[in-house]
């Protein structure tokens, strides 16, 4: 969500609006945090116009907690935590820093993916995309 609108010149993440048998989600924590890292007014006005187009989950309760062997810091928890309570098949994240041990791995059925890497599993990416940095 914010890659698509931070870079919406470039990031193979808007192609994830265009595809019909995926369902976006998002937590309103997620998008809070998309929000407070978009600095420039006109990235904001496209995220507004993206968030139209998805559905916003519950946030998972305070009692549920992430299994013992995921490490994740306290403001990415969240996130991980509303995928799983939302059912999500995918949480699609350009958060090396964070979510790097993650990729590739399920956790509680959420499998935690990059765009490009989703994209590619699913056939989607073209030639020109993947030479453009990561989401």
């Amino acid at each position: 969500m914010f890659s698509a609108a931070w870079r919406s010149d470039i990031s193979p993440a808007l192609t994830l609006w265009s595809l019909r048998d995926v369902t976006l989600v998002s937590s309103a924590y997620a998008i809070h945090e998309a929000e407070r890292n978009l600095d420039a007014a006109d990235s904001r006005a496209r995220l507004y116009r993206l968030l139209q187009q998805i559905e916003i989950a519950d946030e998972a309760p305070a009692t549920v907690a992430l299994p013992k062997d995921v490490q994740l810091i306290a403001k990415d928890r969240p996130i991980l935590l509303a995928a799983i309570h939302a059912n999500c098949s995918h949480l699609l994240t350009g958060d090396h820093q964070h979510f790097g041990e993650l990729f590739g791995r399920s956790v509680e059925g959420v499998r935690i993916l990059t765009v490009r890497d989703y994209l590619t599993v699913r056939g989607i990416v073209e030639d020109s995309l993947l030479d453009v940095g990561d989401e």
